[in-house]
Order: structure tokens, then sequence, then C-alpha cells
């Protein structure tokens, strides 16, 4: 059932996920201020994942504008899923724009598709899932 979903799910998975992509997210201290702790860039994905919380009725809230959090479930406890959405300098050696995700038949070319945005967009989607599959949370996902 959640397979279903999942498939249902592919385009915008790889839509959210390419939007996050492009975003260059890398610390900029010489850029810093008391919004932008660690330069505009990490800030700006960490908006980015807030407006797809917010676009699908989940709470978020922002912890000195430097990390924050996605809100799901119900009860005392607290489960925390953790992520980042900021990248190391892209570098030399690239075939291609590292912040404009190339899409191939079995794979996705950017800076930050295995650290760490891939695993946040997959968390996120894991979470949004199971939440219209209508799970007992008994806990609060952070």
């Amino acid at each position: 059932m959640w397979r279903d979903k999942v498939k249902e799910y592919e385009d915008f998975i790889l839509e959210d996920l390419k939007g996050l992509l492009s975003i260059e997210s890398v610390r900029e201290d010489d850029k810093a201020s008391a919004e932008n702790p660690v330069g505009p860039g990490p800030r700006q994905a960490l908006d980015y994942m807030y407006k797809i919380a917010e676009r699908d009725g989940f709470g978020t809230h922002d912890v000195d504008h430097i990390a924050g959090r996605i809100e799901a479930g119900k009860g005392d406890d607290v489960f925390g899923i953790l992520c980042h959405v900021d990248v190391v300098p892209a570098g030399d050696g690239w075939d291609s724009d590292p912040f404009n995700p190339v899409v191939t038949d079995d794979k996705i070319i950017a800076r930050g598709t295995l650290d760490d945005k891939g695993p946040t967009i997959a968390a996120y989607y894991a979470v949004k899932i199971l939440n219209e599959m209508n799970v007992n949370w008994k806990k609060r996902i952070h």
C-alpha cells in the first residue's frame, strides 16, 4: 500500500528534490547576519523546506534562524529525524553545474543529492505518506 503512495508521489518527490538541490546552500560566514547566521544559502534551503511542509499542512518551528523542525504526529514523546540542508562547496571536477540537477534514468547528479538533501526529501515524504495513510502516531515527529 505504501509503495503505491510512493509511486503516486514520484513526480512530486523529484520536483521537490530538484528544487532543494538547486539552492546553493554553502556556508558563507562573510555574508552572515542575525537572520542568516551561516549565510543566505543555508537559510534559503531551510525556508524551502518550511514552504513544502506548510504547503502540505505540517507545522514548522524555526530555531534561532539556523535550524528548524517540521512537526507531525501526537503524543508526549518526540521521535526526531535529523537532516541537514547545507552543503560543502562544490569544488572542481563537475561535468555540469552542481546546483542545476541533472536527472538520468537511474540517478540525479547535483551537489547534496546524497549528503543530505536527498535523504531529507526521502524522510519528509516518508512522514507525509504515513500521515496520509492515517498512521496512529504515538509520538510527535520532529
